[in-house]
């Protein structure tokens, strides 16, 4: 029994100072738990008030004129405004055309999808000191041209994390875009400012409008900021981010812009092709990579990249898609092939080796090969050609007898007269 009695004894001391943690755990708990409510209903905090709201309707591109009192015991964050729209009508322009364009500034734009949800946001990142004021004016724009669109506007304002406080009251707003006119984003001189202004704003029309600004600006710290850019809903928005690209060189881009080769929008491929161009051989691992591409089209847009890119790389490249029977479109039933684009590429960078290999391609079964051999024969003033192109104005393909007559007469100064021209 007494061996038992000690074998239980440290199990005891155990559980002694279990429950003595216990109760020092509960007694540092409460005045942490104390100190979380209080904090959560005693500590400072901002309240805003609207003194103010107006709408000066005096110009097609109203004013909205907002002043703001913080009340509270703590500094306001602003996060955004809103604007509630009522009572909306909407009206055409009947004038189609004007003599000039002129440009009407906006802070805040009305966007087509606003007009649709009857509802406009716009960010805004500034602070409020505690008793004090703001005044903001935000010059209102509208993006839909040709009309006009008038209604009652109740406004909200957000601040801090997620706090809201709405006007009691509305005010009538007529915006408009005559014949034109185009609204254009007030633009900030600091260029850091406007990149921020950017990753604020969630209007397609004034992202856009900011990327192309900064592409101006050739403003090479954004770039990080307009990558995200390309794989954005709205294709104009992807087009102006690849435009930028075009402007300022950056070898983290190369991989995205070459994914949106296959992008479905024709100006989105167009703005990626010269932003490949403009890397010029830093471009070329993933162009390369592009040239396996299961989709004849892709090959085709990379071919003609590689035509603005002169190096003995970008030439070996096009050399393995002279080879490539891809067809890219098929035309008046004549199947068009990766290998012609290829062909006209060499030619434009002006390859000495083509030469080479121009006789066998005017031999080619298909006619857009030839085609594009004898632009390149053209091009490149191949006068060992002329056997061939003397043969080829009896051929029966019309449009082959008549460019094989117009290189004749652009190498040779002779006009073959053939009565199988026309």
């Amino acid at each position: 029994m007494i061996e038992e009695a000690n074998n239980n004894q440290p199990n005891s001391r155990i559980d002694t100072w279990k429950k003595r943690l216990e109760v020092i755990g509960l007694i540092i708990g409460i005045p942490i738990a104390l100190v979380t409510i209080i904090k959560f209903f005693i500590m400072p905090s901002a309240k805003l008030e609207i003194v103010d709201f107006q709408v000066d309707n005096k110009t097609s591109h109203p004013e909205v004129q907002i002043k703001l009192l913080n009340k509270g015991d703590n500094i306001a964050f602003l996060k955004g405004a809103e604007l509630k729209f009522t009572q909306v009508k909407i009206s055409q322009d009947e004038r189609e055309y004007a003599a000039e364009v002129k440009p009407k500034f906006y802070d805040w734009l009305i966007s087509n999808q606003d007009i649709e949800k009857k509802i406009s946001y716009y960010p805004l990142s500034r602070k409020i000191e505690v008793k004090d004021a703001d005044y903001i004016i935000l010059k209102i724009g509208l993006e839909k041209l040709h009309a006009k669109i008038e209604g009652d506007a109740r406004l909200s304002i957000y601040y801090d994390k997620n706090k809201k406080i709405d006007a009691d009251f509305t005010k009538k707003i007529t915006i408009s875009n005559y014949a034109g006119e185009v609204p254009k984003f007030s633009m900030s001189n600091d260029s850091r400012e406007l990149v921020t202004q950017l990753e604020l704003t969630k209007t397609p029309y004034t992202i856009e409008e900011i990327i192309s600004e900064l592409r101006q600006r050739k403003y090479e710290p954004a770039i990080s900021s307009i990558r995200k850019y390309l794989n954005y809903s709205e294709p104009e928005v992807r087009a102006a981010a690849a435009a930028y690209f075009s402007q300022l060189k950056d070898r983290e881009v190369i991989p995205e812009l070459a994914k949106n080769l296959k992008d479905n929008n024709p100006y989105v491929r167009k703005q990626v092709s010269q932003a490949l161009i403009f890397q010029a051989e830093e471009s070329l691992d993933e162009l390369e990579k592009q040239m396996n591409s299961g989709e004849p089209t892709i090959r085709e847009i990379v071919v003609n990249i590689l035509g603005n890119i002169k190096n003995q790389r970008s030439e070996m490249l096009l050399f393995k898609a002279i080879d490539d029977r891809g067809v890219t479109k098929v035309i008046s039933g004549e199947e068009v092939l990766v290998s012609a684009s290829a062909i006209r590429a060499l030619a434009k960078i002006h390859s000495k080796h083509l030469s080479d290999r121009i006789v066998q391609l005017l031999n080619d079964d298909n006619l857009s090969v030839k085609l594009a051999a004898l632009d390149a024969t053209e091009t490149l003033k191949l006068k060992k050609a002329i056997p061939k192109l003397v043969k080829m104005l009896d051929s029966p393909e019309k449009r082959i007898r008549k460019k094989a007559h117009q290189v004749l007469i652009h190498l040779t100064d002779l006009d073959y007269n053939n009565s199988q021209l026309n």
